[in-house]
């Protein structure tokens, strides 16, 4: 089987997009399938970034009191569709998300681990 991209006018992140393009094509050739002009499927993600706080209240502790300790970061949500071309539907969507790092090798790296655990839900059992 064989897929292209869905064109994007403008990527919701510009350095992220090529790591995330890689990831998905990376399990999409896993699965099988290869990138062709006017694929079978069409192939969509949305990424989003939102700020996450995480609380974690370890109650008290003679002679310490009470501990609590207070957890702020960046989550990233990768959203990916795949629409067949001959019906124009929605045949298969998958997400993962992650804590976001400011070091783009970091981030490469759990883009391809999310993706890698995204995919492994593709296809998607036969009913």
């Amino acid at each position: 089987m064989t897929f292209s991209w869905v064109e994007k006018a403008k990527p919701e992140f510009p350095l992220a997009h090529p790591r995330i393009v890689k990831a998905i094509e990376t399990q999409l050739a896993a699965k099988g399938l290869q990138p062709a002009a006017g694929g079978a499927l069409k192939v969509d993600y949305h990424a989003v970034l939102a700020d996450r706080t995480q609380i974690t209240d370890w109650g008290y502790r003679p002679g310490w009191g009470r501990s609590v300790d207070v957890y702020q970061y960046t989550e990233g949500t990768i959203v990916v569709d795949l629409i067949d071309v001959a019906t124009d539907k929605l045949v298969w969507r998958g997400s993962a998300s992650d804590a976001a790092s400011g070091n783009p090798q970091t981030n490469e790296k759990r883009i391809n681990k999310a993706m890698e655990k995204l995919f492994k839900k593709y296809p998607p059992p036969v009913k």
